[in-house]
C-alpha cells in the first residue's frame, strides 16, 4: 500500500471523528483549555496512529469490519475534557457520533453509486463536514444539551439505546460477507433507516421534556405569585389593622405630652414609624398579579446587583387571564434577568413601564444585555441550551389575544414592546 493511499484512508476514518469531538468540545461544553488540548492530542495521537497501524497489518478491507469499534473508543477520548458525569459523556457522544455516521453512509453511498474514487470521497468528507458541524452547533447543541441537563439515569439506562444503534448500524454492512458490497442500495437504505428512527425518537423525547419542563415552571411560577399575592394581603391587613388602631396611638402620644415626657413620645412615635415601614407593602400596580410578579422579580434583580424600576400602569381587568398576564410577565422578567446577569455590574438595570388609556394597553420591558443579540424572523436566539421557549410563549399569549409584539436592541439595551386593546 502506497504512503498516500494509506494516508488516504486514515483521513476518511480521522475527519468524521475529528468534527464529532469538537461538537462535543465547542457544542456542550467542555472543562478547560488546558484538558481540551489534552484531550483532542489524545483523540489525534490514536486515531491516526493506531487506524495506519491496524490497516498496514489487517488490510483496508479486515479494518472496515473493526472501524466503527475502534472509532467508538477513540470519540470516548472525550472523558478527558468533559463536563458531564461518565454515563452522560457517553450518551452524547454516542447520539451526537450517529448524525456523524449518517453523513458518512451517505457519502459512502454516493461514492459506491457513481464509482468514485476514495481520494473523491475525502475531498467530499473535507467539504461536507465543515457544512455539518455549523448546521449541528446551531441546531442541534442546544436540545441535545437540554436533553443531556434533564435526563436522569444510570450509565446503562443512558447508553444502552445509541449503542444499540451503534451496533446494528455497525453490523448491516458487514455481515453476512459481501451484503454491502452485493446491495449497497439497500444496505445503505436500512442503516439510514435505523438511524433516521433512532433521531426520530430524541426528537419526540426532546419535545416532551420541554413541555414537561414548561409545566413544572409554569407550576412552581404560580406557587410563587400565589404565595407573594398571599403575603401583599397579609401586608394589606396588617396595614390596615394598624390605621385602625390610629386613635390608641394617639392617645398614648397625648397622654406623653400631657405628662410633659416628650422625650417618651418622641421613641414612641419612632417606634411605630419603623413598625409602619415595615408593614407597608411595596406596591407597583393596582392589579395583583402584575404587582406580585414585579414584587419577585424586583427582588430577584436586588439580589443579583440590578437596578430595578416599574412605571406599571396596569388596570384590575385586563384583556388576559390571571395566568395569562403572570405567564406574560414573567417570561419578559425572566429573560431581562438573566440577561442583565451578563451585562457589567454597573449596567445592570431592567425598567419596566406599563400605561393604559380607554382603548389600549402598552408595555414596554427594558434591560441591559452584554452584545449583540441575534434575531429571527424577528424573535431573539437564545444562546442557552433548551432557551427561547419564553419568549414564544409571550408571543403565543399576545398573538391570540391580537395584540401586537416587537422585540429590539438599542443603545446598548434589549426592548420588548407589547400592545393590547381593551376592547376585548
Amino acid at each position: 500500500m502506497t504512503p498516500f493511499l494509506l494516508t488516504i484512508f486514515v483521513l476518511k476514518f480521522f475527519i468524521p471523528g475529528l468534527f464529532s469531538v469538537l461538537f462535543r468540545a465547542f457544542g456542550l461544553g467542555y472543562r478547560d483549555k488546558k484538558r481540551l488540548a489534552a484531550g483532542l492530542a489524545a483523540y489525534c495521537a490514536y486515531t491516526l496512529g493506531l487506524t495506519a497501524a491496524l490497516i498496514l497489518t489487517m488490510g483496508y478491507g479486515e479494518f472496515t469490519h473493526v472501524a466503527p469499534l475502534v472509532m467508538t473508543a477513540g470519540s470516548l477520548l472525550v472523558l478527558i475534557f468533559t463536563t458531564d458525569s461518565v454515563g452522560k459523556t457517553i450518551f452524547l457522544q454516542l447520539t451526537q457520533g450517529c448524525m456523524s455516521t449518517m453523513i458518512s453512509v451517505i457519502l459512502n453511498e454516493i461514492r459506491t453509486v457513481f464509482s468514485l474514487s476514495y481520494p473523491a470521497l475525502v475531498a467530499m468528507i473535507c467539504v461536507v463536514y465543515p457544512l455539518v458541524f455549523w448546521f449541528a452547533l446551531r441546531y442541534w447543541a442546544k436540545p441535545l444539551r437540554f436533553m443531556a441537563d434533564n435526563i436522569h439515569a444510570e450509565l446503562p439506562t443512558l447508553a444502552a439505546l445509541p449503542v444499540l444503534v451503534t451496533v446494528i448500524v455497525s453490523l448491516l454492512p458487514t455481515y453476512p460477507a459481501q451484503s454491502f458490497a452485493n446491495h449497497p442500495v439497500y444496505i445503505t437504505a436500512m442503516m439510514l433507516a435505523v438511524e433516521a428512527v433512532y433521531f426520530l425518537f430524541l426528537y419526540s423525547f426532546y419535545r416532551n421534556l420541554l413541555k414537561i419542563s414548561n409545566l413544572l415552571k409554569g407550576e412552581a411560577r404560580a406557587k410563587l405569585l400565589e404565595a407573594e399575592i398571599l403575603s401583599y394581603q397579609e401586608s394589606l391587613e396588617t396595614a390596615r389593622q394598624t390605621r385602625h388602631d390610629l386613635r390608641h396611638h394617639n392617645a398614648l402620644v397625648l397622654d406623653f405630652l400631657e405628662n410633659g415626657d416628650a422625650s417618651g413620645a418622641m421613641d414612641y412615635l419612632r417606634q411605630n414609624n419603623d413598625a409602619l415601614a415595615a408593614a407597608n407593602p411595596l406596591q407597583y400596580s393596582a392589579n395583583p398579579t402584575a404587582n406580585a410578579v414585579l414584587r419577585v422579580y424586583s427582588r430577584q434583580a436586588q439580589a443579583n446587583g440590578i437596578a430595578f424600576a416599574a412605571a406599571a400602569d396596569f388596570p384590575e381587568r385586563l384583556p388576559l387571564t390571571t395566568p395569562e398576564l403572570g405567564a406574560l410577565l414573567s417570561n419578559l422578567l425572566e429573560n431581562a434577568v438573566e440577561a442583565c446577569k451578563k451585562a457589567e455590574p454597573s449596567r445592570r438595570s431592567i425598567a419596566v413601564r406599563a400605561e393604559t388609556d380607554e382603548t389600549a394597553l402598552r408595555l414596554e420591558v427594558r434591560n441591559s444585555v452584554a452584545g449583540a443579540v441575534a434575531f429571527a424572523d424577528g424573535m431573539p436566539v437564545s444562546a442557552r441550551p433548551g432557551g427561547g421557549t419564553g419568549t414564544k410563549s409571550i408571543a403565543h399569549i399576545v398573538q391570540g389575544r391580537g395584540g401586537m409584539l416587537r422585540f429590539k436592541q438599542e443603545d446598548g439595551e434589549f426592548v420588548a414592546q407589547i400592545l393590547l386593546t381593551l376592547s376585548q
